[in-house]
């Protein structure tokens, strides 16, 4: 879940440094950065410590597969209310934040299915 941590947190980043650069420069444009803003912190909450857990790892793996329509809407918002055309920036971030979401549902597969998944539960 290392991997899939530090590529969560850097989609977050990007997205923080995107909304911010268009608030700058189209501040009446900050209805299409609403979304964005919700899905950051959704994601910073679920992905603020490694998750360890089965559980926690499968909240913060969720918790990526819910940013992604986050920033679609923001993608969707910005057609209707920005001047510029910023859609395909929040539609790549979309995409990085939905591969992220692929490998972390990945990574809880292949733990629960690894061979030596209970061993240690087992010997404890």
């Amino acid at each position: 879940m290392r991997l899939a941590r530090i590529l969560a947190l850097l989609v977050v980043l990007a997205t923080v440094g995107v909304s911010a650069y268009f608030l700058y420069r189209m501040p009446f444009a900050w209805l299409q950065i609403v979304p964005a803003a919700i899905g950051v912190g959704l994601c910073l909450w679920f992905w603020r410590t490694a998750p360890k857990r089965k559980k926690a790892r499968k909240r913060a793996a969720l918790a990526t597969v819910l940013f992604v329509p986050l920033l679609m809407a923001s993608a969707v918002l910005s057609l209707t209310v920005s001047p510029e055309s910023v859609w395909p920036v929040f539609t790549a971030l979309a995409l990085l934040a939905m591969m992220v979401a692929v490998l972390a549902l990945m990574r809880i597969e292949r733990k629960q299915n690894h061979v030596w998944a209970g061993y240690y539960s087992d010997v404890a």
